[in-house]
């Protein structure tokens, strides 16, 4: 069974982008905008990993949301990338246990390679 991957990123175009690399990788996805559609997502369905933009436009951004997923037991072990533009100031997140923090503009090997890497990861837990 493929895995389900959650999408959380504001931004239609890269949302849109995001899904086309994931479908051509044959993933099941979930594209959504804000965190409290992520956060049902993740109460009602079974994510392997998430994909997580830092800066959302609203009250939470990105970090808020993998804390209080991680807050959950069930999410724990959670595998989770993040999409920034700024990865410089998101180095240090081994507290979040973040697989990876991508560069936008993500070009396709790159985002399919992480993708994969933070799957085995999670896998081999």
């Amino acid at each position: 069974m493929p895995h389900h991957i959650l999408v959380v990123e504001d931004d239609d175009s890269l949302s849109t982008l995001y899904g086309i690399y994931l479908e051509r990788g044959q993933y099941n996805y979930t594209l959504v905008s804000f965190v409290d559609q992520a956060l049902k997502v993740l109460a009602e369905e079974t994510i392997d990993l998430i994909l997580v933009d830092i800066n959302l436009n609203e009250d939470m951004n990105g970090i808020d949301l993998i804390r209080k997923i991680r807050e959950d037991e069930k999410n724990t072990d959670l595998a989770v990338l993040i999409v920034t533009s700024f990865p410089e100031r998101f180095e240090n997140l081994t507290e979040l246990r973040v697989a990876k923090v991508l560069k936008k503009p993500v070009k396709y090997l790159q985002f399919m390679d992480a993708v994969k890497q933070a799957l085995d990861m999670a896998d081999s837990d």
